[in-house]
């Protein structure tokens, strides 16, 4: 027999009688009025035994019903079963205005899932598509009922929050599982609550690649959000950080590092002189840090791009990449590898459309006295063809064999040098040479500017 909490009437939730139920794909909003402090739901949001039941919507496929006497559990709960549909099928329910001025809030919810180490996500939003986007869940899913939490780390206080969105096992497709959410409340987050969004980078930006010495690489147990990183894989970086930026996100690039199970390696880019200098032709260069801390179900990734007028020759020359340390600007040992996957896209212009960039894969040892490669280390290289057109779905696999030596360093040889480099690997990088600069698919809005970059996400180690 489960517990249901006695309602004091400010914490009522009254639902809107006729609410048309939608389509799967979640159409449609609230007719809630607009914003009102003193009538904003800061307490329970849904517990499923209001008469009348609250209103709900299926979204992406998914199957839902209020039922009674669900997994041991005698009261109330909405059921969301899911086979087959979309990767994000879930459902929303319409609830009263969630008090968005008050700083960090944090849902609760009781959850039953079939299925431990899931995600579940929920989000609230002001309109369909438009909100706080999908936060996972801050504890690890259990099999059965669990009390479950969600950091909501701002809200814009312009905007009317009346949908409540829960997406259980995101990023998965549905072979039949059912899952239930009960009491469903909103609270003012706590200094504990909200810690995990006040993290700051971990990498040391006076530390010289490999400088620390030998680092295990985390050996991942099970299959991640992407479907990317498998069972088995050496996780060389996984999530990403920076420093807090302007719209309070931590995207700068000041002391960005990797964050999560491999951590604490300086990320950043390189580019050449005549765009560090800046050039007539250049119309603008911007990038930024994207990881989970930000966006919990979003493929965490850093990102540096160019836009240019089309020159003759000018950039020939040139170069532009992203590089990433070993966890704790170590060196790593993958030696017993047959493979380095990784995560990579860019601009929709150079990596989506016709053109095909043909790009390098750089592994750096540690730096070296005296070297004059780009890393400072010895350098090996692969070429590779940017050919996937999935966006933030794309992964490639390169085979460790396939690497030759680009430069030498300290007492490396030719004899030796693959093999020092990847027992003693300090840097991953990616490269864009002048002559790959995207000059053939110019930007949808002016037909005189064209988009070089890169979006570099998870790196791994595989059989």
């Amino acid at each position: 027999m489960s517990f249901k909490p006695r309602l004091s009437p400010f914490q009522t939730v009254f639902f809107l009688l006729g609410l048309i139920l939608l389509s799967a794909c979640g159409g449609g909003s609230s007719t809630a009025g607009p914003k009102s402090d003193q009538n904003s739901i800061h307490g329970l949001l849904a517990s499923f035994d209001e008469v009348p039941s609250p209103a709900y919507t299926a979204i992406g496929g998914a199957n839902t019903s209020i039922e009674t006497g669900v997994a041991s559990d005698t009261a109330k709960a909405l059921k969301i079963t899911r086979t087959g549909g979309e990767k994000f099928a879930g459902a929303w329910i319409p609830v009263q205005d969630v008090l968005s001025n008050a700083g960090p809030q944090k849902v609760t919810a009781r959850v039953y899932s079939p299925t431990a180490g899931i995600q579940v996500a929920i989000k609230l939003e002001h309109g369909e598509g438009f909100g706080t986007g999908d936060i996972l869940a801050n504890e690890v899913v259990k099999v059965g009922w669990q009390t479950l939490t969600w950091t909501i780390k701002t809200f814009d206080h312009t905007k009317v929050y009346n949908r409540f969105v829960m997406l259980p096992n995101l990023g998965k497709l549905g072979t039949g599982e059912t899952y239930y959410f009960d009491n469903i409340a909103i609270t003012a987050a706590t200094q504990e609550d909200i810690a995990a969004f006040t993290a700051t980078p971990g990498g040391n930006a006076s530390a010289a690649m490999g400088s620390a010495g030998p680092q295990a690489m985390p050996i991942e147990l099970s299959h991640d959000l992407h479907d990317f990183i498998s069972a088995g894989d050496a996780v060389f970086a996984s999530d990403y950080i920076g420093t807090l930026d302007g719209n309070n996100r931590h995207a700068a690039w000041t002391n960005a590092s990797t964050r999560g199970v491999a951590r604490k390696g300086n990320i950043g880019y390189f580019q050449d002189a005549l765009l560090t200098a800046g050039h007539p032709q250049i119309v603008t260069s911007t990038g930024w840090v994207s990881g989970r801390i930000d966006g919990p179900a979003s493929v965490p990734n850093f990102f540096r791009v160019f836009v240019f007028k089309k020159p003759t020759t000018t950039f020939e020359n040139s170069y532009l990449g992203l590089y990433v340390n070993a966890p704790n600007n170590g060196t790593v040992n993958a030696s017993g590898f047959s493979g380095i996957k990784f995560k990579l896209w860019g601009p929709a212009e150079m990596y989506q459309k016709t053109y095909v960039p043909q790009l390098q894969m750089v592994l750096s040892g540690p730096q070296a006295a005296g070297c004059q490669t780009l890393s400072g280390g010895t350098e090996l290289i692969q070429d590779f063809s940017a050919n996937q057109k999935f966006g933030a779905g794309s992964k490639y696999t390169l085979s460790t064999a396939n690497f030759r030596i680009h430069g030498l360093c300290g007492s490396d040889t030719a004899q030796n040098a693959v093999n020092n480099v990847l027992s003693q690997l300090a840097r991953v990088s990616v490269k864009v040479s002048g002559n790959q600069f995207n000059f053939q698919e110019p930007l949808p809005n002016d037909s005189t500017q064209f988009a070089t970059g890169i979006n570099l996400g998870g790196i791994a180690f595989t059989q």
